[in-house]
């Protein structure tokens, strides 16, 4: 494809959408050329407030566009992009993302970390659903398959992902554009290093532990407690889960290099379902018991916006910033934006694209055949070339006499 720049807004097949300006900069840092940079070429259509931005990833034209957090918000702007760009078939949304550090308890291998990607295979809509008395709340599951049936080949993409010589692929892919960013951008999206990957126990709560009073309780953090990362409240590191073995992995490759060496930092992909709504996530326990009954590995605020419309396919890509508890702040977000930045180019880059058949168009009543046309020789072939009337003589001349024969009553 090159750098032959798209003739109109019909060529764009993939649009990405980011709910953060900083989400958005990891994605855009990773364009391979932009089609906006002097001017807007495309425009959009009447009343849509969108602001977009377009270029070229590998082979694909894509269409950035930051949507604001939330699902209403994402649904809106996602909807207004599809009047724009009305040939978009795939949307990538990128960004951060709470993880579930353990979502197998008997397979260590599957242990989430910090700046790990989380890529979905379906969404749970966790704020959706029942409220009972005593505050027993229900979710209502959402259908497992919507992915495989807006978009077969996206569903095909993500299986072959569960064969470890294509995991391990998209792996290396990834760690080598997260390279290329922090070359591009150097001390932006820094890897922060397991010292500062930090799981507590469920049941130990982010709050000021001294002896002033300062409205803190076991339930309840006060609102300054909120704002300060754990050193500063006084969690105490003696409750730092411990042992994890991936963390101490990555922790003899730091050592080994005296620096923070980029096998370190190489975040893994784990494919499975995603929660999404409207509430951030910060309650360890309440995080392990949607865990434990939808099998979801993450949280995050925009995908049950996205995914249902029907005629687009939708997979989320993630950075894992936090463990959805009390204790989540804001030290691994640029870097969890960057893996997911990276591991969604990786996608874009293997995945096989498909041949386009554009349609026969017709013009002043003649239909014309398209260049690309492989129809049968013969009867067929010469039929593309004619108008109907011409197709079946016969028949459009009885059409004709009932016409004028038969009267309206």
């Amino acid at each position: 494809m090159g750098d032959i720049r798209p003739q109109s807004r019909d060529e764009f097949r993939v649009a990405i959408l980011c709910a953060l300006p900083p989400e958005a900069e990891a994605v855009l840092d990773l364009f391979d050329c932009f089609w906006d940079d002097d001017c807007d070429a495309y425009g959009k259509a009447a009343n849509d407030p969108n602001d977009y931005r377009t270029g070229r990833i590998g082979q694909d034209h894509v269409v950035l566009c930051i949507t604001g957090v939330g699902k209403a918000r994402a649904a809106t702007a996602t909807s207004f992009l599809l009047s724009s760009y009305t040939r978009v078939q795939r949307a990538f949304v990128v960004g951060i993302c709470g993880g579930v550090p353990r979502p197998n308890r008997h397979d260590a291998g599957a242990e989430i970390l910090l700046g790990d990607v989380i890529i979905s295979s379906a969404v749970v809509q966790f704020d959706l659903g029942r409220r009972y008395h005593g505050g027993y709340f229900e979710i209502r599951t959402s259908t497992q398959d919507r992915l495989g049936n807006a978009d077969p080949s996206l569903a095909a993409q993500l299986r072959s992902l569960h064969t470890i010589h294509n995991k391990d692929r998209l792996e290396e892919c990834a760690a080598r554009f997260l390279s290329e960013l922090q070359e591009k951008r150097p001390g932006q999206y820094d890897y922060p290093g397991t010292a500062q990957d930090r799981l507590y126990p469920s049941n130990y709560h982010h709050r000021h532990r001294g002896t002033e009073p300062c409205g803190c309780t076991d339930e309840r953090p006060c609102a300054a407690a909120t704002m300060v990362p754990c050193p500063d409240v006084g969690c105490e590191e003696t409750m730092i889960v411990t042992p994890r073995q991936q963390p101490a992995q990555k922790r003899q490759l730091e050592g080994a290099r005296k620096t923070l060496g980029t096998q370190a930092q190489a975040p893994a992909v784990h494919i499975g379902s995603i929660a999404s709504g409207d509430t951030v996530m910060k309650s360890a326990e309440v995080r392990d018991q949607i865990a434990e009954a939808h099998g979801v590995i993450g949280f995050e605020m925009e995908a049950a916006g996205v995914w249902d419309l029907p005629q687009l396919a939708c997979v989320v890509v993630k950075g894992v910033c936090d463990y959805a508890d009390s204790h989540k702040n804001k030290t691994w977000q640029s870097f969890a934006s960057a893996a997911a930045a990276s591991v969604m180019k990786g996608m874009l880059r293997h995945r096989v694209r498909t041949d386009e058949r554009p349609p026969l168009s017709t013009i002043d009543g003649e239909t014309k055949r398209s260049s690309d046309f492989r129809g049968k020789t013969g009867k067929v072939s010469s039929l593309a070339y004619l108008p109907l009337h011409q197709q079946n003589p016969e028949h459009h001349a009885s059409c004709k006499t009932w016409s004028t024969k038969t009267k309206l009553p």
